[in-house]
């Protein structure tokens, strides 16, 4: 048969209150659990409950708990909006504000663009390593490369020949090692293999943080120029070689008109 074991919480027997009310009744006056256990071959019923004090207590509380957590929780709901909505109109300010710096930019860079086609120089862009990243019309015509044939590859390999000066090169890298633009006046050869002067300009391109981004090269022909130098320079030889080699004297007389 089973045996009954039941305390309240001063520790003294109440089996006979429990009996007498039954479980459901006094279970509304605080009975929790009704447990049975064997124990040492013998059955034993456990019934368990809160003290009044715990009911009494936690009625009073529990709605200062759950009103506090209303407010809090109405609270961080009203920062956690105002958060997203001020992080959202930031954003859509930010976004706009580079949307058209975006805009900007590539208007200029269209500009420059088309003012570095129309211009009679030939104009070649290089990255860091001299490999041909860009050209203009002007360069196409002046030496019959098309961009698909130089994209890539360095200019000296297509420029440069017997008659350019050998230290062409060690020129210009020392010029751009010291931040200063190249100038000079060097022999080059087009794709069919004939010889142009040009006058070349070589500068270093440079982000804003001063970082080497690649180099610019300018091609302006001078060969029209420089052929009239180069016969201005022979006959002017040619007449000196006449005037060594007369056997009499010749001296050069000026008037002054007044």
């Amino acid at each position: 048969f089973g045996n009954p074991l039941l305390y309240n919480g001063d520790i003294q027997t109440t089996w006979e209150e429990a009996e007498r009310e039954g479980f459901e009744t006094y279970s509304a006056d605080g009975l929790a659990v009704k447990r049975t256990m064997n124990v040492l071959g013998r059955d034993w019923t456990m019934w368990c409950r809160a003290k009044p004090q715990f009911y009494r207590d936690g009625n009073q509380l529990m709605p200062w708990i759950v009103g506090g957590g209303g407010v809090m929780a109405s609270v961080l709901g009203a920062i956690l909006t105002f958060t997203l909505v001020h992080s959202r109109r930031r954003a859509v300010e930010i976004s706009g504000r580079m949307t058209k710096s975006l805009q900007e930019a590539e208007a200029e860079s269209r500009r420059l663009a088309l003012v570095a086609s129309r211009t009679a120089t030939g104009v070649i862009l290089m990255d860091t390593e001299w490999k041909v990243e860009w050209v203009n019309d002007s360069f196409t015509r002046l030496f019959g490369y098309s961009f698909a044939e130089v994209k890539g590859r360095r200019p000296g390999e297509l420029l440069f020949g017997p008659k350019t000066r050998p230290d062409i090169r060690e020129a210009i890298d020392e010029a751009c090692a010291k931040n200063r633009s190249f100038e000079g006046e060097v022999v080059q050869y087009t794709k069919s293999g004939n010889e142009i002067w040009v006058e070349l300009e070589v500068q270093l391109l440079l982000d804003e943080k001063g970082e080497p981004t690649g180099y610019m090269g300018l091609h302006s022909d001078v060969t029209a120029r420089k052929r009239a130098e180069l016969e201005v320079k022979e006959k002017e030889n040619q007449l000196q070689f006449v005037f060594d080699q007369i056997p009499v004297g010749i001296t050069w007389v000026f008037y002054d008109e007044k």
